[in-house]
This record gives C-alpha cells, structure tokens and sequence, in this order.
C-alpha cells in the first residue's frame, strides 16, 4: 500500500521546511501587482 499526505498531517504543530522557490515565487507576486499599479496610474 501507499502512503497518502494530506493537509492533516502538516497540522502538527510543527515547523515544515517550504520549497526553496516559495519566498521568491510570493514575492514576485507582489512585484507583479505593484508594477501592474504604477503601469495602471502612468496610463
């Protein structure tokens, strides 16, 4: 048989490591929408 995860077993309360691209991926989001923002009032 497999193992299954689910969001279950990460409510542990313990500390996960995250993917490494997580902080770079988010912040870009953010990057992004404030670029959208200053392209948006520049118009």
């Amino acid at each position: 048989m497999t193992e299954t995860r689910d969001a279950t077993g990460l409510a542990d309360g313990r500390w996960h490591r995250m993917h490494k691209a997580t902080p770079l991926l988010r912040g870009g989001i953010a990057i992004v929408a404030v670029v959208g923002i200053i392209v948006a009032n520049l118009r």
